[in-house]
């Protein structure tokens, strides 16, 4: 009996990850406006009462998308850096954002930071993420090095919003090099 409830859950907890997965899919590649139950519960192949019964609201579902979205991120830092973050250093970390951001890149990443930046609950898991990893706007009067750094973030956001928000796709070997530019650009001088 037992592990007949243990599969159940295991089931449960593959089926959410399947909606988060065919939501992101859906804002990937139609946008924000058409995350409804019924286009999710299609893709990730289960009824539009198995999405309701993980995410009994629209709100719910966005809120629990930003979160798997900013971990997939998230994941794919960890990745770049080849461990945690809290062992690397902050110029470590910002190396590592580099790269992720040089990687390929998701749209649906781009369209909900932006539909989130009103959103104070959703606005603070991306808020949390970057305060982990990249250094904040206070660094602008910190000194030289600190106001580089900072702005070699801006300019790692834009190498990531560049293909995101113009269609436009660069070549493995120009991401390559426009990370390894802006990682050069650390360097004092």
């Amino acid at each position: 009996m037992v592990f007949v409830r243990v599969r159940r859950a295991v089931a449960r907890q593959g089926n959410r990850e399947r909606i988060l997965e065919a939501a992101r899919h859906v804002l990937q590649t139609s946008g924000v406006t058409a995350l409804t139950f019924d286009a999710i519960a299609s893709i990730a192949e289960v009824t539009r009462a198995g999405v309701i019964y993980h995410f009994p609201s629209r709100s719910q579902l966005i809120l629990a998308l930003h979160e798997h979205l900013a971990t997939r991120f998230e994941d794919r830092l960890e990745e770049e850096l080849g461990r945690g973050h809290g062992r690397a250093s902050e110029g470590e970390r910002l190396r590592a954002y580099i790269r992720a951001c040089a990687g390929i890149t998701s749209r649906a990443e781009l369209l909900f930071m932006l539909d989130g930046a009103t959103d104070p609950e959703a606005s603070t898991i991306w808020s949390e993420l970057h305060a982990r990893w990249v250094p904040s706007a206070e660094a602008i009067e910190a000194g030289p090095a600190r106001l580089r750094a900072f702005l070699v973030r801006l300019a790692a956001d834009g190498l990531w919003m560049y293909e995101a928000s113009t269609g436009e796709s660069l070549t493995p070997a120009q991401r390559r090099t426009a990370a390894d530019a802006l990682t050069d650009l650390l360097a004092d001088p």
